[in-house]
């Protein structure tokens, strides 16, 4: 997770774009011994982590579309990109390998998202009742496989450029998995 302490100089940008741009941004780490901090960071991230899941979805379709679009069009420049007996079109050539850079590191950035989230979920999941009521307005005590699941549901989940909505999003993703383990076990712990 990203909690770091601003030199003089990231703070003075960031009061910049706080007065001109509106914007809010925070100057000092999260504590999170804090539930207020906790929460603004546990909704951070998980908007952090629905953007970047949204982007790396866009951009692995338009790889697979591309691919398709050289194979179905121009096949001989398609078949290059695993031939070198075969001369292809230099410029579909390149935007196929930017369309594949693009992809793989967007799915990277996703995937590091997604792994700080459920870092910081775990040390939620651990919280007492008062913190977890304050943060979800319910408790969770999800192990990794349960969250697993939130993540499963996350990946068809609809897209909000909002913190707000993303969150409230992700909350119902999760009331939804602790319902599904009530109604399969019928003993969630909470």
């Amino acid at each position: 997770m990203n909690n770091k302490f601003y030199t003089k100089d990231e703070r003075q940008i960031l009061d910049f774009f706080n007065e001109n741009l509106g914007t809010e941004h925070r100057k000092k780490p999260y504590d999170i011994k804090s539930k207020e901090d906790l929460k603004e960071l546990v909704e951070l991230h998980i908007a952090k982590y629905m953007d970047f899941r949204k982007y790396w979805s866009i951009s692995a379709n338009l790889y697979e579309e591309f691919d398709e679009s050289m194979e179905l069009y121009t096949p001989l420049t398609w078949a290059s990109i695993t031939r070198d007996d075969i001369q292809g079109d230099d410029g579909m050539l390149d935007a196929y390998s930017s369309l594949g850079i693009v992809e793989s590191n967007l799915s990277s950035l996703y995937d590091q998202a997604q792994e700080e989230l459920k870092e910081l979920l775990m040390i939620i999941m651990k919280e007492n009742e008062e913190v977890q009521n304050y943060i979800w307005n319910d408790t969770y005590h999800f192990n990794v496989e349960d969250l697993g699941s939130v993540f499963e549901q996350a990946i068809e989940a609809e897209f909000s450029y909002s913190i707000d909505e993303s969150f409230e999003l992700f909350c119902g993703l999760m009331k939804n998995v602790k319902n599904e383990m009530i109604e399969n076990k019928g003993n969630y712990n909470d």
